[in-house]
């Protein structure tokens, strides 16, 4: 039911990961998709367990493993032994204290009987201690290598306005496939953020090439705008990993290269300010206004690029006719902004070109 919360969780056990995932998605409903999972990954263990007989430390050991488990290997390392040790003693109870001298891991004392009582010392001085005689069972111990299987649980949805959500999310990430799968379950290409930001601005400011090519063939509305006014160019523009093809890819689909932001901001002043020199290029070949300025602070292309010291921008848009005398509302130009952060070549070029 669209725009309704319907959850359910699944679970699922296997050898690996990827078979109990494989094993999750077998019992998705059609319509239904993962939200959330949880994974436990198969970890291999080993149990060590004692007994007075081997049975009982077997079932011991086999119940230590739990049902999510395989068993590996069953090693038998003593069967329980009956023994018997002598010690002396003045008393019984001091008889059963000596029992603790005796080294082993897994040793229970069943029984203890007097041999022979201690006799006077000589001339009827003092007395010699009893002999006594220890039962000891030495218990069977046994040991089990195991693993535990991997396990996943997994919350599934069908609500509608969760699909969306998850397909924004991978479109931000650049999981294609997993979009994929939200266009098939019925998710919105168009649909937005709170923020207004669009799959194709998510994919573009994030450097995913070609997840936003699949959304320009897919029919995206490229000239979608964000709640601060920008689109799919401008955020592209505005992108570390910047590409080229993309910048084209979008021209070429009817992207309005002249489209400014609620403050006044370009495409071109974006690609200006990060330092993209071959979009600068593309952009003011197809037309974008190189003197255009922003309504924050009246800032052009050239000041932005001045300002971030990109020298082989500076060079473009002087040779393009740039104007090097324009103001920012601070009172700053191209060269006094270039100065101040230190990039003195760059205010050194625009006024060897202003003579």
């Amino acid at each position: 039911m669209e725009g309704k919360m319907n959850q359910k969780t699944l679970h699922a056990r296997a050898e690996t990961v990827t078979e109990a995932m494989e094993s999750i998605k077998k019992q998705i409903p059609p319509g239904w998709f993962i939200r959330s999972s949880t994974e436990k990954k198969p970890l291999d263990q080993k149990t060590r367990c004692t007994a007075d007989t081997l049975e009982e430390a077997l079932n011991k050991a086999r119940g230590t493993m739990g049902i999510n488990a395989v068993k590996k290997k069953e090693t038998i390392v003593r069967e329980p032994i009956l023994k018997k040790e002598r010690v002396t003693a003045f008393t019984e109870e001091e008889a059963r204290r000596k029992m603790n001298g005796i080294s082993d891991e897994a040793i229970r004392l069943v029984g203890v009987e007097l041999i022979e009582t201690g006799k006077k010392g000589l001339l009827g001085m003092g007395k010699k201690p009893n002999m006594y005689e220890l039962q000891l069972l030495y218990q069977a111990i046994v040991e089990i290598e195991y693993r535990s299987m991997a396990e996943i649980s997994a919350d599934i949805s069908n609500d509608h306005i969760l699909i969306n959500v998850h397909f924004l999310e991978n479109s931000e990430k650049g999981n294609l496939n997993m979009m994929k799968e939200f266009l098939e379950l019925g998710a919105d290409i168009n649909t937005r953020n709170r923020n207004g930001t669009s799959a194709l601005m998510l994919s573009a400011f994030n450097g995913h090439e070609e997840v936003s090519e699949f959304l320009i063939e897919k029919g995206i509305d490229i000239g979608s705008r964000d709640n601060g006014g920008f689109d799919a160019l401008m955020v592209a523009s505005e992108c570390s990993k910047a590409s080229v093809n993309l910048i084209k890819k979008l021209l070429e689909k009817g992207a309005d290269i002249h489209a400014k932001s609620n403050r006044g901001s370009t495409a071109l002043m974006a690609a200006a300010k990060i330092g993209h020199p071959e979009i600068v290029e593309l952009l003011v070949r197809k037309g974008a206004d190189i003197n255009a300025r922003n309504t924050d602070h009246n800032i052009t292309p050239l000041i932005w690029a001045a300002n971030g010291g990109h020298i082989a921008i500076v060079k473009y848009l002087m040779a393009k006719n740039a104007d090097p005398d324009i103001v920012t509302d601070n009172g700053y130009t191209a060269v006094s902004i270039a100065r101040e952060n230190g990039h003195h070549q760059v205010a050194d070029y625009i006024l060897q070109q202003k003579k």
